[in-house]
């Protein structure tokens, strides 16, 4: 193995989490690499120096409290959406639905290729706007004139 793959699965080999067989391999590496070993003996006191630190014991209500604390936020939020959903928005949230159906309706007859506003563009314009999306080079000039020219 290399250093770079001991050194990645060191902590599991100091607490005793890694396959015989990977073990086995580490084993090995320790043997001939001076760093590693220097690095195994580094995570092994810092393992004893967590293992000398008292836990303490958390307050007997603790989850009373953290379970009081999450229903409150519930209850909060909840109350927040409920505030907005009251009878007497009821003629603003139809207002805006209202608005925005016929916003959508607006643009969709302006955008849509079935739509009035689009059967009033002259056949030229048409026909010029397909040539110009062929050709970037085409000459908006020239179509000016040739739809002058037609309307005289």
């Amino acid at each position: 193995m290399r250093c770079e793959e001991v050194r990645e699965i060191l902590p599991e080999y100091t607490v005793g989490a890694l396959k015989r067989r990977k073990a086995r391999d580490v084993e090995r590496h320790l043997e001939i690499c001076p760093d590693c070993r220097r690095e195994l003996a580094a995570l092994k006191k810092i393992g004893e120096m967590i293992e000398s630190v008292s836990l303490e014991k958390p307050p007997a209500n603790i989850w009373d409290s953290i379970a009081l604390q999450i229903e409150s936020e519930s209850q909060e939020r909840e109350a927040l959406w409920r505030r907005w959903l009251k009878p007497k928005f009821i003629p603003a949230w139809a207002a805006i639905a209202l608005i925005g159906f016929a916003v959508w309706t607006y643009l969709g007859l302006i955008r849509s290729p079935q739509g009035e506003t689009q059967q009033m563009i002259p056949l030229e314009l048409k026909q010029h706007a397909v040539a110009a999306w062929n050709s970037p080079f085409s000459d908006t000039a020239a179509l000016a004139l040739y739809i002058g020219e037609g309307t005289r």
